[in-house]
């Protein structure tokens, strides 16, 4: 790939080569030492815009199609073998994370091109089905690191293991390894995004569905439709209720919020676009989770029953004890609701 340094490469697991023509992604944020710096905290509400932006990016990924990881052999000459080149596009791609943004080895996320615009030097945003893990096509995914689990295997294990026990999606993944500009990056768990599609979170393709998580949220996540005159302006999709979320959280050199943050609003209503939608969307959100946590709170398990979805939160509630997740209770925990009117389901 242009703009890479030549390597030998000789792998069984398939191999995602990044070229960023030189740009580079940043090691620190800009004019600063260190990525803690960059996390939001009571001294530094306002880091630099540029440490998430998406760059444009060349991708090629060797693969030979089989559906282990470990059953093929991938050399450099792969990448003029046209059986072997999986994906050879442009595409967006950018870090991911939060605290783990301090971590030595990041995790990214893609958002893929259309394959006729490889070489005009544009890029156009479009759909594939990288290593066949989807059941349709899908513009955006995952690199995970790993790196605070040194086996790589936990999330992968629980992720699979929720597949197969109550056969609802969740996230499915892959072993590869990864180049970026010429360097090799190590093992990494390539996977698919949570978001709604009729063949990820399924909202039952209604326009009054949303998509919401509890995670540990920073200004980049507060802002992830940046605007162009305001980079780091909050949109206003996180919210806290009054019995659940907490402000400035100590963790891994940086301070974070635990919020509510709603990924995906009904229809296609935006927080301010000025048709106030979403404005009441989310209004209607909050509403349903303080009549949730009144009633669970009193002990009222009727109400309780008519609110949440209790077999999805049983399952969730299994499998996060049973390995043993940290994040759990805490992070990354995701909720799905079809309309208002609807029981939240726990994904």
């Amino acid at each position: 790939t242009e703009g890479c340094l030549a390597k030998s490469v000789s792998s069984n697991l398939p191999v995602v080569i990044i070229s960023t023509s030189g740009q580079g992604f940043p090691d620190k944020c800009p004019s600063t030492t260190y990525w803690s710096e960059c996390i939001p905290n009571p001294n530094n509400v306002t880091p630099s815009p540029d440490v998430k932006t998406k760059i444009q990016a060349d991708i090629k990924i060797l693969w030979d199609g089989t559906a282990s990881d470990t059953d093929g052999l991938i050399t450099q000459s792969d990448i003029n073998n046209a059986t072997k080149l999986h994906y050879d596009r442009k595409a967006r791609v950018n870090y991911r994370g939060s605290s783990s943004m301090n971590f030595t080895k990041k995790s990214y996320a893609i958002v893929t091109g259309e394959p006729n615009v490889k070489n005009t030097g544009e890029y156009k945003k479009g759909k594939t089905n990288l290593f066949n893990l989807s059941a349709g096509t899908h513009a955006d995914w995952i690199l995970y690191a790993a790196f605070a689990d040194a086996s790589m295997m936990r999330n992968k294990l629980a992720l699979d293991m929720y597949a197969g026990m109550t056969d609802l999606w969740t996230p499915k993944s892959r072993y590869v390894e990864l180049y970026v500009d010429g360097e090799y990056k190590g093992v990494y768990v390539f996977m698919e995004k949570v978001e709604e599609s009729f063949t990820r979170v399924n909202l039952g393709g209604s326009d009054y569905g949303y998509l919401f998580k509890f995670d540990k949220t920073e200004v980049f996540d507060r802002a992830e439709d940046r605007h162009d005159k305001d980079p780091v302006k909050t949109d206003g999709k996180t919210f806290f209720t009054s019995k659940t979320g907490k402000k400035n959280i100590n963790t891994y050199n940086s301070v974070v919020d635990q919020t509510f943050e709603v990924e995906q609003f009904p229809g296609k209503a935006e927080i301010g676009d000025g048709s106030g939608e979403a404005e009441t969307a989310l209004a209607a959100l909050k509403t349903k989770l303080a009549a949730f946590e009144t009633a669970l709170a009193a002990g009222n398990f009727e109400d309780v029953r008519q609110l949440i979805d209790y077999e999805t939160w049983a399952d969730w509630f299994i499998i996060a004890e049973f390995t043993k997740n940290p994040d759990a209770f805490r992070a990354s925990t995701w909720f799905a609701l079809n309309d208002i009117d609807a029981k939240v389901r726990a994904i």
